[in-house]
């Protein structure tokens, strides 16, 4: 069996560093940019595995 590569802990600090970066007044805007897309990236792999969690929760009961 294949252990899954996805690392929810890692990728959920990911995005929380990204958000603080967000947050700081001194980034420009093209840098603004492109954390948002890394940050969009990163919020959708996150509820998908959350998604497949509970689905493989919800089949075990």
């Amino acid at each position: 069996m294949a252990k899954n590569s996805f690392d929810y802990n890692k990728n959920k600090i990911e995005l929380e560093a990204i958000v603080l970066k967000i947050k700081d007044e001194s980034v420009g805007i093209d840098e603004l940019i492109e954390l948002y897309k890394q940050a969009d990236k990163l919020i959708k792999s996150l509820k998908d595995y959350l998604k497949q969690a509970k689905n493989t929760l919800e089949h075990i009961k």
